[in-house]
């Protein structure tokens, strides 16, 4: 055996196991990259407001066609969403153990119509997202969702937008009413 054959050999040895580890690590990293189930900026958002998306979102939900995510939530009816980069999406906090999510509003800035909050919390269903530019629904059809009592009275409607949250023909319809959230179910 010469000594160029054997050089040749350790070299190649060392090579491979260099690319094994290399691949390796790039696998690593891979798996410490978190998929996106929502767009990025929706994804740094949720982050800085202690939220995390909803990694099974389309795993438990076999055949949903909306995202969990909506753009241009603030946009008229009469104008395209194009440029209105606000938005509604589902995250959770996983921290605190149950299974609860929250439908958080990115508005740059500006406030949802009737003045409520940014934030929805402990919702049981989280389905895929779209807005309802004009609902017009008798308000006894809604519940207050801080105390679950039926709200309104006969003869009064909502008049405005209402974000939609669908699944498999299930859903929640919420409305903003006088700066409180109110939902109604539907099947």
């Amino acid at each position: 055996m010469n000594i160029r054959y054997c050089m040749t050999v350790f070299v190649f040895t060392f090579a491979t196991i260099g690319s094994v580890c290399s691949a390796e690590t790039t696998q690593n990293k891979v798996k410490d990259e978190e998929v996106r189930i929502i767009p990025e900026d929706l994804y740094r958002y949720a982050k800085e407001q202690g939220c995390s998306q909803v990694l099974d979102f389309y795993r438990e939900r076999e055949g949903i066609r909306e995202p969990p995510y909506v753009y241009g939530v603030l946009s008229a009816s009469t104008q395209g969403a194009d440029n209105d980069f606000s938005s509604a999406f589902w995250c959770e906090r996983p921290e605190r153990g149950d299974k609860k999510y929250v439908l958080l509003l990115k508005l740059d800035g500006r406030q949802w119509p009737g003045g409520c909050p940014n934030v929805i919390e402990d919702q049981d269903f989280a389905g895929g997202l779209s807005v309802i530019r004009n609902l017009n629904e008798p308000l006894a059809w809604y519940w207050n969702m801080k105390d679950r009592k039926r709200f309104g009275k006969p003869g009064q409607k909502t008049l405005g937008p209402g974000i939609q949250s669908i699944y498999d023909g299930t859903g929640v319809r919420y409305y903003c009413y006088q700066g409180t959230w109110i939902a109604n179910t539907f099947d």
